[in-house]
């Protein structure tokens, strides 16, 4: 499933709504490549089925859109009070390697929880309702752009429609 040529904004979070992320996705032509292969370009959509991803995601095989940290902006509220999802405003979105990175003031008093999986393996998740929400590589080789692969099942379902349009 590629990703449309068109800028467009991608928006999903965990089942419960206690974080809630966007991907603002440039045209094609403003799209990084990647490092490795130069004829792919951001996002990008990736399947895996590493026994690390197939627990984490209780899927045989897990869907990521790998996007680059500068893409992804995360919004996080306060740990609801009950087990009831809400539509509650999570307030302002904020870069993602400050509100996804663990201890930091913008996901302090949150659900976000963080699993360090393997070596500088990162993946994140709602403390409340339990959805994986990214994994992450801390640090990335010299060089490289920092990125999140962001579980694809939590895009928003027009947004998961929006890229099928392709």
């Amino acid at each position: 499933m590629p990703v449309p040529d068109h800028e467009l904004t991608l928006n999903g979070g965990c089942n419960c709504g206690s974080i809630r992320y966007r991907v603002d996705v440039p045209e094609l032509a403003k799209r990084p490549y990647h490092p490795a292969k130069q004829d792919i370009q951001f996002p990008m959509i990736a399947t895996d089925h590493c026994n690390d991803c197939r627990k984490a995601t209780g899927s045989v095989i897990s869907m990521w859109l790998c996007v680059p940290a500068t893409m992804l902006s995360v919004r996080l509220r306060p740990a609801p009070t009950d087990t009831i999802k809400t539509t509650q405003d999570c307030g302002s979105y904020h870069p993602s390697m400050t509100a996804l990175r663990e201890n930091s003031a913008e996901s302090l008093g949150s659900t976000l929880r963080w699993y360090v999986s393997s070596p500088q393996r990162t993946r994140t998740f709602c403390g409340h309702c339990g959805t994986n929400v990214t994994y992450a590589i801390f640090p990335l080789p010299e060089g490289d752009q920092q990125m999140f692969e962001v579980v694809l099942g939590t895009l928003d379902r027009e947004d998961i429609s929006e890229l099928r349009k392709t």
